[in-house]
């Protein structure tokens, strides 16, 4: 028969519904070996050697200041670059340079486009949304020790005390009576 410890976890969400913890349910129970992390680590790594060539840092004016090629833009340009080979002989010779390095700027910007989109931003919302599923499960399992732990204290059980101090200290500044009976808010 499983232990009913006569409480229930409750967590607020963003749109303020009260949602309950099953601190049962472990959708998450692994790590990445040694192994896996040595080759994942590697292979970002050597990602990120071959884009050092081709990419190049902003400071945090440039990203402000720097105009965007969104999908108007992008087509703007494709045709200013179709154009300027339309009437390439009505143009002064020193505007080909500027012809090649607005070709050069739509493929790079194609290519790096279709890296983020195609890889870089499914691994980053994968990785995220398994970050917050372990969040969540590391949150919740860590406030029914808590909460163990907290009714020992307040039994009177020898030696709890001291671990009630250490984790109630998490939740010195969200106010209320005793720790335990604050809301969490992850």
């Amino acid at each position: 028969m499983p232990l009913h410890l006569g409480y229930n976890l409750f967590f607020k969400t963003k749109n303020h519904k009260k949602i309950m913890a099953n601190v049962t349910e472990n959708r998450i129970n692994t790590t990445i070996s040694a192994a896996d992390m040595a080759t994942i680590e590697t292979a970002l790594l050597t990602i990120k050697m071959v884009l050092a060539t081709y990419t190049l840092p902003l400071t945090d004016a440039e990203r402000i200041s720097l105009a965007t090629l969104k999908v108007d833009n992008l087509v703007f340009a494709e045709d200013a670059l179709v154009q300027s080979t339309v009437v390439a002989d009505l143009l002064p010779p020193a505007l080909s340079s500027i012809t090649i390095n607005l070709a050069n700027d739509i493929a790079i910007f194609k290519q790096l486009d279709k890296l983020e989109k195609t890889f870089i931003e499914q691994f980053t919302t994968r990785i995220k949304d398994t970050k917050r599923v372990a969040g969540n499960e590391s949150y919740t399992a860590a406030l029914t020790i808590f909460k163990i732990i907290e009714a020992l204290h307040e039994s009177g059980v020898q030696g709890a005390t001291g671990a009630y101090n250490v984790l109630k200290e998490r939740f010195k500044e969200q106010g209320g009576g005793n720790a335990g009976g604050v809301q969490p808010n992850p």
